[in-house]
């Protein structure tokens, strides 16, 4: 089991084989939080955003996740990105696009 923290905050307990995270010998001191708090806490984490980082030529551009570096091509180097999220890691792409 792995301990899952997103900024500090210690948010779940998970098989360490579901995810790629350093398994911890034993859990932190328990900060007295309540299950209310743990839903707030969750509630508050901001969700990042990536953009598609675009390579463009004079036959096609190229899209490529900010995040992961997965990449596609559109044939028409007017193309807009066809994906509002990286299909391969799920980062939504609302931080727009950059040349």
């Amino acid at each position: 089991m792995a301990i899952v923290k997103v900024n500090g905050l210690t948010i779940g307990i998970v098989k360490v084989s579901e995810v790629n995270v350093k398994e911890l010998e034993k859990a932190p001191k328990w900060d007295g939080h309540t299950s209310s708090d743990a839903i707030q806490r969750i509630g508050n984490i901001k969700q990042s955003e990536g953009k598609w980082i675009i390579a463009v030529d004079s036959v096609d551009a190229t899209f490529i996740c900010s995040k992961c570096g997965y990449s596609y091509v559109e044939a028409d180097p007017q193309a807009r990105a066809e994906y509002n999220y990286c299909p391969n890691c799920g980062m939504p792409m609302d931080g727009g696009a950059q040349c």
